[in-house]
């Protein structure tokens, strides 16, 4: 599936796809508005939560903000997660399951190793995608996220001028937006304070040739060029 999974509407294509496969893994924490009509359409059909069991770690935190798979250690968990669920359902591969999930969990926890030794200092940022909170835990930033209707990134004037004042009353020099948010209120506060827009990637689109460690890594190096 291709395009955001906010606003994503299943097509017919995707059903025929899903009509064949014996399992369905989401994300979960409601970030998939299709999921009912594929559960209902297919009653019968596997299903793996990736976020099973995560939702009370993040009770607390970022207002149950679901794109957690930006925080690595949540992202290790959901691996984990995926891996157990395949291992119940198909025991005849378990363990090819148990090595690849392995060998993938100590990639992205070497990804966390090289960005904790390159964002030692903590950098104060002002975000317009509330898909990004979880960058906080994997790059060291403080964030303060301003939102926005996900349909129209629209800022009312008010809000506008509240972000103005926190950018300036607080001296932060950075903005940072998903690549699939539109840049105007960003660009409107910057405009006003001095402050420099980033545009990072919250692994949103769901592309099949979306690289999730070298997406991080992209991340990365846009997040050290940062004051």
């Amino acid at each position: 599936m291709r395009g955001c999974l906010h606003d994503y509407t299943l097509t017919t294509a995707d059903l025929k796809k899903i009509e064949t496969a014996n399992m369905f893994i989401f994300n979960g924490l409601g970030i998939e508005n299709f999921i009912m009509k594929i559960l209902l359409t297919y009653p019968e059909m596997i299903v793996i939560n990736a976020s099973q069991g995560i939702e009370d770690i993040i009770k607390d935190e970022h207002e149950e903000n679901a794109h957690i798979w930006l925080s690595i250690d949540k992202y290790i968990k959901q691996v984990e997660i995926i891996k157990q669920g395949l291992m119940d359902n198909d025991s005849n591969h378990k363990n090819l399951y148990e090595q690849n999930a392995n060998q993938y969990i100590a990639k992205l926890k070497e990804l966390k190793k090289n960005i904790q030794s390159a964002t030692k200092q903590e950098k104060k940022c002002l975000s317009f995608s509330e898909s990004l909170a979880y960058l906080e835990e994997s790059m060291n930033l403080k964030i303060k996220t301003i939102e926005t209707d996900h349909e129209h990134n629209g800022l009312s004037a008010e809000t506008l001028a509240e972000a103005i004042k926190y950018v300036k009353d607080n001296n932060i020099k950075n903005i940072i937006i998903d690549k699939q948010t539109s840049a105007n209120n960003a660009q409107t506060v910057a405009n006003e304070t001095g402050a420099k827009v980033y545009v990072v990637d919250a692994v949103l689109g769901g592309a099949e040739e979306a690289d999730y460690i070298k997406i991080m890594e992209d991340n990365l190096k846009i997040v050290e060029s940062m004051e």
